[in-house]
């Protein structure tokens, strides 16, 4: 079949001029034939003010990081200052034969037990076992001085058999499992 000129003529400009087209987009997508500038200028702006809006704030997170750094090094203060867990129970054992003293209760028997980690944390709980024989007056002074020790201890278990009862000073005998809290080795 035979096209005219003209229509054959119109065909290859026609095809020519989608082939242009085709080539434009695919090299130069940027121009502004297929899309307009000023949005993409608009979004990039905006890209930019929030980028340096995050650069004003990077000055008060520096100021938070600081002062979060310093609230857990002042934390740190209270916790047991052994390299070691078996250090760090016999600064346990001295503070709680400090506060027996003070009290006038009697240690008969101390015993460290066994390190516990702190989960996800860089922390061991370093628990030690004592036996105590006292008045329950020297008790609750012995209770309220570990708790309120300036390093970290508490109280994780405690059982209480009287021994004597002669009047109103009952002698009591405690087994009390107090744990203290460092930092784990190598951290």
């Amino acid at each position: 079949m035979k096209l005219p000129f003209k229509t054959r003529t119109s065909i290859v400009i026609i095809g020519a001029f989608l082939l242009a087209l085709a080539i434009a987009y695919r090299f130069w997508p940027d121009t502004e034939i297929f899309g307009s500038s000023i949005v993409e200028m608009e979004i990039k702006t905006k890209q930019i003010q929030k980028y340096r809006g995050a650069l004003r704030e990077k000055g008060a997170v520096e100021a938070r990081k600081s002062f979060l750094a310093k609230t857990i090094a002042a934390a740190e203060n209270g916790l047991l200052t052994g390299k070691t867990p078996a250090l760090a129970a016999v600064e346990i054992q001295n503070i709680l034969d400090g506060i027996a003293k003070t009290a006038k209760g009697d240690i008969k028997t101390l015993r460290i037990l066994k390190t516990e980690d702190v989960q996800k944390e860089p922390y061991v709980m370093v628990p030690v076992e004592f036996t105590l024989t006292s008045t329950i007056r020297q008790l609750k002074e012995i209770i309220y001085k570990i708790e309120t020790s300036p390093k970290y201890l508490c109280i994780q278990q405690m059982r209480i058999d009287v021994a004597r009862a002669r009047g109103s000073s009952a002698t009591i005998q405690s087994q009390i499992t107090v744990a203290g809290i460092m930092r784990k080795e190598g951290v």
